[in-house]
């Protein structure tokens, strides 16, 4: 059962009838009124799926991969991306609630397997947020992934789009052209800023 907490980054309670806190021996272990219960059997029945098809598609040896539960949950009850996780908070909050919840989660789990907090994963969300036709909500998601990366060029020309999509040319073109000097190869960020530069004579 300690692998199955450590895996899913939950207690005894999440699958058990029983109050966190209270002693094991006050827990209903045998009781299955908790339907996260059910859950947990159906994912060890796919679990022992995938391992008996892994037999046949692997050869036995030494290095042959095994599955487990921490294989897509890496410490989380759900096996979620970053992205995917903070787009639903993204569309159920906005852009602050995303923020907050992005900060909430790096502060508990950066530097393990959990999440990729790498700064495509917000720029991913900012671009949900530019879909529905918020570049505000975009611009304030990408402001904290530059928070993090300023050095990064994929980040200031997300930040490019997002300000231009926004009707702010200025800030767009100022984040283009710190795109550019991170990466003087990115050849779209150079060929906005023509256009803008141009667009301004």
């Amino acid at each position: 059962m300690t692998g199955f907490t450590r895996a899913l980054g939950v207690r005894c309670s999440h699958c058990h009838v029983g109050e966190e806190g209270k002693p094991l021996d006050t827990y209903d272990f045998p009781s299955d009124k908790n339907p996260k219960k059910d859950v947990a059997r159906g994912m060890l029945k796919m679990l022992g799926k995938v391992e008996k098809e892994l037999t046949k598609i692997q050869p036995a040896k030494v290095e042959r991969v095994n599955v487990g539960c921490v294989t897509c949950h890496h410490g989380r009850p759900l096996p979620m991306t970053l992205a995917e996780e903070l787009t639903r908070v993204y569309a159920a909050g906005g852009a602050d609630s995303t923020a907050a919840r992005y900060r909430a989660l790096r502060d508990r789990f950066y530097g393990s397997a959990s999440y990729d907090f790498r700064e495509g994963s917000l720029i991913d969300v900012a671009n949900a947020a530019l879909g529905k036709k918020d570049p505000k909500g975009a611009v304030a998601i990408l402001n904290v992934d530059a928070e993090f990366y300023p050095e990064s060029g994929a980040v200031h020309g997300a930040l490019g789009g997002a300000y231009l999509a926004a009707a702010d040319t200025a800030q767009a073109i100022a984040h283009y052209e710190k795109a550019v000097s991170i990466e003087p190869r990115n050849q779209m960020a150079k060929k906005v800023l023509e256009t803008l530069k141009g667009a301004g004579k």
